[in-house]
């Protein structure tokens, strides 16, 4: 795992970005909840928030509203040009 974030880090990644990239790629869900987020990692709203809307800039997170549950959904994004560089360097790894 130690390996894992120093990749994440080399990638240009802040250390806010990195624990919720993480959560995202050694979890066994594909979605989570902020506030499933904001439990997980102890991050305040506000800087959590940022970094999120910061991923879903950058298209390494989606956001997912579900109208029935009125819950916020963060997943990774399909495209997300981490999950290619993670793939390559698992293999390698």
């Amino acid at each position: 795992m130690e390996k894992f974030t120093a990749f994440i880090k080399q990638q240009g990644y802040t250390d806010i970005e990195c624990a919720i990239l993480n959560l995202f790629y050694h979890s066994e869900q594909s979605t989570h909840t902020f506030f499933e987020i904001r439990k997980i990692t102890g991050l305040p709203k506000n800087i959590l928030n940022r970094s999120l809307n910061h991923l879903i800039k950058i298209n390494e997170l989606t956001f997912i509203k579900n109208e029935t549950s009125r819950k916020r959904l963060f997943s990774i994004h399909k495209n997300a040009v981490l999950r290619t560089k993670i793939a390559h360097f698992s293999v390698s790894y």
